[in-house]
C-alpha cells in the first residue's frame, strides 16, 4: 500500500511539474520557447524513469495550436493513446516516423474516438480519418506516404477545417 501511495506521489509531482512547465513555455515565442523547453526537460529529468517521461510539443494547423505528446519510441507508438478515456480540448498525440511510410494504425484499447491527421515529410496534410471508432481492428492508413500522425479528439478536423494540402507547425519539443 505504501508503494502504491509512494508512486502515486511521484506521478502526480511529474504531471504538476509538466503543468507548470507547459504554462511557462504558452507563454514565451520562437527561440525562447526553445531554451524553455531544453530547461525544463533538464528540470523535469533528474530522477525521473525515463518510461515516465512525456515529451511535449505545440503543434499548428490552419491556426489552431495542438499540444500533444510526442510518440517516438515503438512502445509509445504501439501504445499511442490506448486506456485512456479522454483528452483535454486542443490536445493529442504526435506519432513520428524516421523516413516516410505507409503504416497501418487501428483503435483496439482506444476508449474514445479520434481523428487522424497523416503528415508527410514536407510539414504537409496528405490524408485525414475522422471519428475512428473506439475498439476497431480495422486497419486505417493513408493512401499516400506519411511520416507524422496527428491524433486528435474526434471532430476536431472538422471544427478546424484540417484537410489534405495543410501545412503543418511543429513549435516545441523533439521531431
Amino acid at each position: 500500500m505504501k508503494k502504491t501511495v509512494y508512486l502515486l506521489g511521484i506521478f502526480l509531482a511529474f504531471f504538476m511539474i509538466s503543468a507548470s512547465g507547459c504554462e511557462k513555455m504558452q507563454q514565451a515565442s520562437g527561440d525562447e520557447q526553445e531554451a524553455q523547453a531544453d530547461s525544463l526537460a533538464q528540470e523535469q529529468g533528474g530522477d525521473m524513469p525515463a518510461a515516465t517521461e512525456v515529451v511535449l510539443a505545440t503543434i499548428v494547423v490552419n491556426g489552431k495550436e495542438f499540444s500533444v505528446e510526442i510518440a517516438k519510441t515503438d512502445e509509445e507508438k504501439a501504445k499511442g493513446l490506448s486506456g485512456r478515456e479522454s483528452l483535454p480540448e486542443n490536445s493529442g498525440m504526435w506519432f513520428v516516423f524516421e523516413r516516410p511510410v505507409q503504416e497501418r494504425f487501428w483503435m483496439q484499447g482506444m476508449e474514445m474516438p479520434l481523428d487522424m491527421v497523416f503528415v508527410d515529410e514536407n510539414m504537409k496534410v496528405v490524408h485525414v480519418v475522422e471519428n475512428a471508432v473506439p475498439g476497431s481492428t480495422e486497419l486505417i492508413s493513408s493512401p499516400a506516404p506519411f511520416m507524422y500522425v496527428l491524433e486528435l479528439n474526434a471532430g476536431a478536423a472538422a471544427n478546424n477545417s484540417i484537410k489534405a494540402g495543410d501545412v503543418v507547425e511543429k513549435r516545441v519539443g523533439s521531431q
